[in-house]
């Protein structure tokens, strides 16, 4: 029933004041409104709580973990769902959870050989830095009449502003990506409603220009459209206001450098940012393992060597030279592996650049559903890349470039969870449109017994490997990102 819970309106106050009572759950039937003290004059809505995308835990290990008002019926929605429940842990409504307790709930989930399960109420009271490596039953509300919501909310709001709300409801719906029917593995794990937006006219006049842009581009060889690219970004660039942060960043992380040496650094980032711009449309092209082809590779005996002993892979980078390089040799290597990146700001000129990325891997945008995106994939044999050099508002400080950087944690909660292979993979730009890629050997995964400090101790060696390639090379990185605190 709703108004319910210790830190909720007393029941009989609420009820005192109600317009309408909801009944919530298969054992609501009708006749119960007496013993609650419901009177006749309020309408009763029956409604029930279904998982989402429940069926993918049938079968699976679980040990299950909650802080809501009747952690049973969590417990028992996944008995239902056909869950092996290797144990339960409940904690009182609007629990806080610690580190501790937190890594006392994998070591048991590790010892009984199963997957760590919690609410999406909990999840959010969940240490950020161990978010990642937790999987989440979500719901939703199924009505017995679904038209009655809105109904009662002509009653109470009249007529026109009912229909506002019904229509800011619809809004809410699946994922496109996600219909009737679909399969957990095509939408990710847990995939959360989402509102329809509409693109804005900016948005639109942006995605116009893209699309010309990228279509005149790609008309041209590529050596041509990647040279025009690069020399359009560098002269315009530098007298942009966004690479004030550049030089500001550079002089905080490279101390010592002549004006003129930082002047010659934002040159050549934008004249790298514009080559990368102009290749997209000519990505298809480039062939990684093709003897005497724009790519020289290094190192790939690392990635057989993990393929041959069924070894997952986390692929990581950093947005230096062509980052799409990275990825590229993943798909045309023969692996199944989904990429973890940040969409861009424009929602239609993400869609171009994706279709330039073309269809053989799966793309997995930040956000929300990325983690449990993330953990589908490294639990069915597939493998990751992602970019680590982002900053993360809500990841975890690790030191760049003798400073503190907030730092996405998910690459290391995600390679201690699944004793993954973390593989370097570092792009050099050669001139033009020619590269090099090098593949380092696998990064020891530290294994103290404490798992958030092995997680910082991962981020910080990724990190010190990251300023490594850059400090090389500090023209071919994306310096106007707000990497640091101001």
């Amino acid at each position: 029933m709703i108004p319910a819970g210790p830190l909720r309106e007393n029941p009989a106050r609420g009820l005192a004041r109600a317009d309408a009572v909801v009944l919530l759950g298969a054992d609501a039937r009708p006749g119960c409104s007496e013993s609650l003290g419901i009177g006749k004059a309020l309408r009763i809505l029956h409604a029930v709580l279904r998982p989402i995308a429940g069926e993918r835990f049938a079968g699976a290990r679980v040990l299950a973990f909650a802080g809501i008002g009747r952690p049973v019926r969590f417990f028992a929605t996944l008995r239902a769902l056909g869950v092996e429940l290797v144990g339960t842990r409940s904690f009182p409504d609007h629990h806080p959870y610690r580190s501790g307790e937190i890594d006392r709930l994998f070591r048991a989930a590790e010892r009984a050989r199963a997957r760590l399960i919690t609410t999406a109420k909990d999840i959010v009271r969940v240490p950020v830095a161990m978010r990642a490596a937790i999987e989440v039953l979500e719901v939703e509300i199924r009505w017995a009449d679904p038209a009655a919501p809105a109904e009662l909310l002509r009653t109470v709001v009249g007529d026109r502003e009912a229909t506002l709300i019904h229509r800011a409801r619809r809004a809410w719906s699946p994922s496109p990506r996600c219909g009737r029917g679909c399969r957990p593995s095509e939408v990710g794990e847990g995939t959360p409603l989402r509102p329809r937006q509409p693109i804005g006219f900016t948005h639109q006049l942006e995605g116009w220009g893209a699309a010309l842009c990228f279509g005149a581009l790609g008309l041209l060889p590529i050596d041509w459209a990647s040279a025009i690219g690069g020399t359009l970004a560098r002269t315009i660039g530098p007298r942009l206001g966004i690479s004030k942060r550049a030089r500001l960043n550079i002089g905080r992380a490279l101390p010592g450098l002549s004006e003129a040496e930082i002047e010659h650094i934002i040159a050549g980032i934008w004249d790298n940012l514009g080559r990368v711009a102009a290749e997209y449309p000519h990505l298809h092209q480039i062939r990684v393992f093709e003897p005497g082809g724009r790519v020289e590779t290094h190192g790939v005996e690392h990635i057989d060597r993990a393929v041959a002993a069924g070894r997952r892979m986390i692929i990581f980078s950093g947005h230096i030279a062509n980052w799409e390089i990275a990825m590229l040799a993943a798909v045309q290597y023969g692996i199944s592996v989904a990429q973890i990146y940040r969409a861009a700001n424009n929602p239609l000129v993400d869609r171009i650049i994706n279709r330039f990325r073309g269809s053989s891997g799966e793309l997995i945008p930040k956000g929300t559903v990325a983690a449990r995106r993330a953990i589908a994939v490294l639990r069915r044999g597939a493998h990751l890349t992602m970019l680590a050099d982002q900053k993360m508002n809500d990841g975890i400080p690790v030191p760049f470039f003798g400073r503190t950087a907030m730092t996405s944690s998910a690459l290391a909660s995600l390679a201690l969870r699944f004793d993954c292979d973390v593989l370097p993979a570092r792009v050099e730009r050669l001139g033009g449109a020619h590269f090099r890629l090098t593949v380092f050997p696998p990064l020891p995964l530290p294994r103290s017994g404490d798992r958030h400090a092995d997680v910082a101790a991962l981020m910080a060696r990724v990190n010190q490997i990251l300023e490594c390639w850059i400090r090389d090379r500090p023209a071919e990185w994306f310096w106007l990102h707000r990497r640091w605190p101001d």
